[in-house]
């Protein structure tokens, strides 16, 4: 399973046929400009009816994220940063709404330091480039029901289900600016992503050189 590796070079180094001009380029660059060699998202756990279900979660959402990086063409330069923190609090956490969440999340994010975070966490624009100080994930008991897999003819793991991304912006910003996908958009998306796989990954498919 992909994650961070702290013998990682940097900066991240460019490879064969992956370039800047390919999907989630924003992550590569926010990390090049603060200098913080970490991207990923906050896991918030919020319920422990049980520890098999949790760990099922985590392993899948782990083979999911290998399985996006190698179908945008990013499985050998991202995976190094990409970091799978989960905030485990039982006793604040078990049960708690997304409002709740949402505070604590801002809080961490307005505390970050480079002691704290690592070089670059302690700059004022962090949260403009880099996503793991905008955003958070929330998981409760209704997210693990959710939670199904299928494994595709060619082995790749496709994750069905649903979690809550978490805005630390929400509320600050004109809605109207805001754009949001319409589910025929995502299903889309989602069809053309399974082609891929289905079909296997090649650069020309992909993009690259």
């Amino acid at each position: 399973m992909i994650g961070a590796d702290p013998e990682a070079p940097w900066p991240p180094p460019l490879v064969p046929w992956e370039t800047d001009c390919m999907s989630l380029t924003n992550i590569t660059r926010g990390m090049l400009a603060t200098g913080h060699p970490k991207w990923g998202f906050l896991i918030y756990r919020c319920t422990y009816d049980g520890q098999a279900d949790w760990d099922a979660f985590m392993d899948a959402h782990k083979i999911e994220a290998g399985t996006t990086l190698e179908a945008v063409g990013r499985i050998l330069r991202l995976p190094p940063y990409l970091q799978w923190t989960v905030a485990d609090d039982k006793a604040s956490l078990d049960g708690a709404s997304k409002g709740a969440v949402r505070d604590r999340f801002c809080e961490w994010v307005a505390t970050r330091s480079n002691e704290r975070d690592g070089p670059g966490a302690g700059r004022e624009d962090a949260p403009a480039k880099l996503p793991w100080y905008r955003y958070c994930l929330y998981v409760d008991k209704e997210c693990l029901d959710s939670l199904r897999r299928e494994t595709l003819r060619s082995g790749n793991v496709w994750l069905y289900g649903h979690l809550v991304l978490i805005d630390s912006e929400f509320g600050r910003r004109d809605v109207e600016d805001s754009y949001i996908p319409s589910e025929e958009e995502l299903e889309e998306h989602r069809e053309e992503m399974e082609e891929l796989l289905e079909d296997g990954i090649s650069p020309e498919r992909l993009g690259g050189a």
